[in-house]
Order: structure tokens, then C-alpha cells, then sequence
């Protein structure tokens, strides 16, 4: 399935911020591979800057980051008039820092928790940027992994 229509409108761009390297990789490879467009960002810090720069359709944000957190970067998103529109899916592996409230509070569409297979990803970013403004708790990996 493809991530657009066969129109001239280019296809949806995923900014993926995550300070792990080989999360981003995969992310990126596999989104791309599905006939998104990807960028990445390695930090908190950095988000905001290529974010603005990019114009991305929807950003897919890990919490944990060394320098600023998930949820004090999509404020700084949030307070930016380019990128206040722009929505986040959070994915956590630390429940015990961030709670879904608090995902939702911040205006995440998508609390998902780690580890998080990429069709996983993928079925939340089409839901959300088909439009489902409703927020979602998802596990990342089927119960019986």
C-alpha cells in the first residue's frame, strides 16, 4: 500500500527523533520502503530546528533522549506557530517517567511502548495522519513476542 496517491502532491514526511542510532535507521528505512519520505533527528535539541527547516507531516518522538525529553521538545513544537499544528506520536519504554496523561497533556495522538515493531509504527502513522485525532495506548509488539 502505498503511503500517497498517484497524485503530484509529494508523500508525507516523517521526522523520527530518537537519540539511538539504529532506531532511527530502522525507522527510516522501513517508512521509506513503505512509501513515506523520512528524516531523522539524533536528539531533542535538534528537532526543533530541522522540523522548522523540513515541514515534516507528523513526527514520530522518543521520550528518552540525553538532552531534552520527548515531552519538553513536542512544548517547544507546540509553541512554534510553523510547527504547533504538526502532530506526535511519543513512544516510551519508561512508563514509570512519563505516564499516557501526560503523553496526551502534551498533545500526542499515539502513546506507543517500547520495543516497537515498524509495521506497528507504520499502522499508527497512517491512522494518524489519515485524520483519527483520538489518542491511543499502544503496545508496540503483539503479547505473545
Amino acid at each position: 500500500m502505498s503511503a500517497h496517491s498517484p497524485s503530484d502532491a509529494p508523500p508525507p514526511l516523517i521526522l523520527i527523533v530518537d537519540d539511538v542510532e539504529d532506531t532511527r535507521l530502522m525507522y527510516e528505512s522501513f517508512l521509506t520502503y513503505r512509501g513515506f519520505r523520512a528524516a531523522t533527528a539524533g536528539s531533542g535539541k535538534k528537532v526543533l530546528e530541522l522540523a522548522l527547516d523540513e515541514r515534516p507531516d507528523l513526527i514520530v518522538m522518543d521520550y528518552s533522549m540525553p538532552d531534552v525529553d520527548g515531552l519538553t521538545a513536542a512544548r517547544q513544537l507546540a509553541a512554534e506557530p510553523i510547527t504547533a499544528d504538526v502532530p506526535f506520536i511519543l513512544i516510551t519504554g519508561h512508563l514509570e517517567l512519563v505516564t499516557p496523561s501526560m503523553a496526551k497533556a502534551a498533545g500526542a495522538r499515539c502513546l506507543i511502548l517500547k520495543p516497537c515493531l515498524p509495521d506497528v509504527l507504520e499502522a499508527e502513522v497512517r491512522r494518524v495522519l489519515g485524520g483519527d485525532r483520538e489518542f491511543r495506548i499502544v503496545r508496540g509488539t503483539p503479547r505473545d513476542l
